[in-house]
C-alpha cells in the first residue's frame, strides 16, 4: 500500500533553488511574488523569493537592488528559446504597489520593454460563487494536499485539508509569529499560510510548501513520517519523488484505467490489504 501511496501521493512541485539573498523584507518579497503579463497576454514575468523567470528563461536566482521608491530584480541566462544569445531582464517594482511590474528584456538584436499586471485569472474559470469550494476542488484535491500521508488523515503540520475540516483548519487558526494565524482573511501580511508557502520563514518554521528544491527531500519527509507512525522502507519498494499527472485521490479495491495521451494505457487495482 506504501508503494503506491508514494507513486500517488508525493508530486513534487519544482522551483529555482538556491535563491539569490537580499535586503528585500518580507512583506516586500510577498507582495512582489506572483505572474505579471502585459496589456496584450504575449510577454510575461514570473517573480518567486529570491527568483524571476521571463518567457520561455527557467526561474533564475535574481539580484536585488532595494531603495525607498522601488525594487530592482535582475538576472541573466546564457539562452533561452525563443531568444538570440544571452537575455537579461530588469524587473522594477514601485515600493507599494503589488500589482504591477515595468520589465526589460534585452538579448541578441532586442531591446523589449513593457510594463505588466498581476494575473488574476478570469471569471469564466469559476464554476461556483463559493471561493473555498473552488480551492478545496481545484487545489486541496487535484494537486494532492490533502492525500492520507499529508494534509489528510496524517494531518501533517496540524493541517487537516480534508472536506469538512479544511476551513476550520485555515482560517483564524493561531500559528506561526505572534499576532500571526494560518489565514488570516483580509490581510496576507499577518497569515502564515502565504509565507509557509512563499519561503520567507523564520528558525524554527520549518521548509516551505509544497516541498520544493533537491528531488529527493520528499523521500526522506517520507522516511520520517513512517518512523512516527512505527512503519519504515522496505527493499523492493517502488518510490517516485514526482508525478507528471498530479497526486490524485482513487478509490480503493476498484480497477482503474489510467492514460498517459500518446503513450497508451495501464489498468491498476490498488489492494486495500496492503
Amino acid at each position: 500500500m506504501w508503494r503506491f501511496l508514494a507513486v500517488l501521493g508525493l508530486t513534487l512541485i519544482t522551483t529555482a533553488t538556491g535563491h539569490a539573498k537580499s535586503a528585500m523584507s518580507s512583506d516586500a518579497w510577498l507582495c512582489a511574488i506572483g505572474q505579471f503579463t502585459s496589456a496584450d497576454g504575449a510577454k510575461s514575468v514570473q517573480i518567486d523569493n529570491g527568483a524571476i523567470a521571463v518567457g520561455a528563461c527557467p526561474m533564475t536566482p535574481a539580484k536585488v537592488k532595494t531603495g525607498k521608491k522601488r525594487s530592482v530584480l535582475s538576472a541573466h541566462w546564457p539562452g533561452c528559446d525563443g531568444f538570440k544569445g544571452a537575455v537579461r531582464v530588469t524587473a522594477k517594482l514601485t515600493t507599494g504597489t503589488c500589482d504591477a511590474v515595468d520589465v526589460r528584456v534585452k538579448a541578441k538584436k532586442l531591446s523589449r520593454r513593457f510594463a505588466a499586471a498581476r494575473t488574476k485569472g478570469e471569471a469564466k474559470d469559476c464554476q461556483t460563487g463559493d471561493t473555498f469550494d473552488q480551492i478545496q476542488r481545484r487545489i486541496f484535491g487535484s494537486k494532492g494536499c490533502r492525500v492520507e500521508t499529508c494534509h489528510g488523515s496524517a494531518k501533517s503540520g496540524g493541517l487537516d485539508l480534508r472536506v469538512g475540516s479544511a476551513y476550520q483548519s485555515l482560517v483564524s487558526t493561531a500559528v506561526g509569529a505572534p499576532g500571526e494565524q494560518r489565514v488570516q482573511p483580509g490581510s496576507a501580511a499577518k497569515s502564515f499560510l502565504v509565507r509557509k508557502l512563499a519561503g520567507v520563514l523564520d528558525v524554527g518554521e520549518g521548509d516551505r510548501m509544497p516541498s520544493v528544491g533537491h528531488p529527493l527531500r520528499p523521500l526522506v519527509w517520507l522516511a520520517n513520517f513512517l518512523r512516527e507512525r512505527g512503519e519504515r522502507l522496505r527493499a523492493g519498494q517502488v518510490i517516485t519523488t514526482g508525478s507528471y499527472a498530479g497526486a490524485l485521490e482513487v478509490p480503493l479495491a476498484t480497477p482503474l484505467t489510467i492514460t498517459f495521451g500518446a503513450l497508451g494505457r495501464m489498468q491498476v487495482t490498488l489492494d486495500p490489504g496492503h
